[in-house]
């Protein structure tokens, strides 16, 4: 008997495993309330920080920051110290953005005050695009189909720089559109570029980088006359067709005055030479002296 039933038991399993697999699957239960059961959605990725988590950071400690490196474009803007990012957020609320204008000389640097609610959902909605599903990516070639490679000269390095909850600032540099989550950069881009203000007025910055490059001859645009020491008019190399100085205090506000405008490039006259003067404002907090000399020695006016 027991060798007869050990003999069964494949034929009586695969029986039962037959049987199973014949039977109606039980109808999956259905709501007879009337009353929708409503949809788990998944938590909006956001820093966690708190109105009190800001006012603990220095003033000019950045929440969210946008740049902008080219490749091939003004001589100037190849340095840090030479461009303005697009945009800045500040832990104190300051948050700082480049007004197009019309044209690149009609540009103009805003900056307007959000309350600390303002400043974390502005920080929060950065995450909530995508900002931590990107990487950097500084090649100008990338994988393409099969043995292809997809590739593109003389674009800009976008550079994101957003506060972590662990208070470390991650940087993320992709060149071209080079991004995994292409959707995540460009939303990111669109809204950082696009932010505007009702009550933003012009920034005057602490610090600034002059470019000062003599003209060989008189430049068709509107001619202001020079405002500072004509020292700053004399350059230093003679290797160097442009060269640049730090303003600051009497005679950045000095130079603002003269030219009405905060960033960008004027044209000068002074006894009868022609000058274009390139302005950058500095961030709160950032101060490139020290690269600035570096690049372009200069002794101390």
């Amino acid at each position: 008997m027991n060798r007869l039933l050990k003999s069964l038991t494949p034929v009586l399993l695969l029986a039962v495993l037959l049987l199973a697999a014949c039977t109606t699957a039980a109808p999956a239960p259905t709501n007879t309330s009337g009353v929708e059961t409503p949809s788990v959605e998944p938590e909006p990725e956001t820093s966690g920080l708190t109105p009190e988590d800001l006012s603990e950071l220095p003033a000019g400690e950045v929440l969210v920051q946008m740049d902008y490196e080219p490749t091939f474009f003004f001589p100037e803007t190849l340095y840090e110290f030479g461009r303005v990012p697009p945009f800045t957020l500040l832990a104190d609320g300051r948050v700082i953005y480049v007004d197009e204008g019309a044209n690149f000389d009609e540009q103009h640097v805003m900056v307007a005050r959000l309350s600390p609610e303002e400043a974390l959902d502005l920080h929060n909605q950065v995450l909530e695009l995508g900002f931590d599903r990107l990487e950097s990516y500084t090649e100008f070639c990338r994988p393409a189909s099969g043995e292809n490679q997809e590739c593109v000269m003389d674009a800009s390095y976008t550079i994101l720089r957003v506060l972590q909850p662990s208070g470390d600032l991650r940087e993320v540099k992709i060149y071209a559109s080079f991004a995994d989550d292409l959707q995540a950069l460009e939303s990111i881009r669109t809204l950082l570029a696009e932010y505007s203000h009702p009550e933003a007025v012009l920034f005057v910055p602490e610090q600034a980088a002059l470019f000062i490059e003599a003209q060989p001859e008189r430049p068709d645009m509107e001619l202001l006359e020079w405002p500072l020491d004509p020292a700053y008019l004399v350059n230093p190399t003679s290797d160097q067709p442009m060269w640049a100085v730090v303003l600051e205090g009497e005679p950045l506000e000095q130079y603002m005055q003269a030219v009405e405008r905060n960033n960008g490039s004027s044209y000068f006259e002074h006894e009868g030479k022609y000058y274009r003067g390139y302005f950058v404002p500095w961030m709160p907090g950032a101060d490139f002296s020290a690269q600035l000399q570096a690049e372009f020695p200069t002794p101390e006016l």
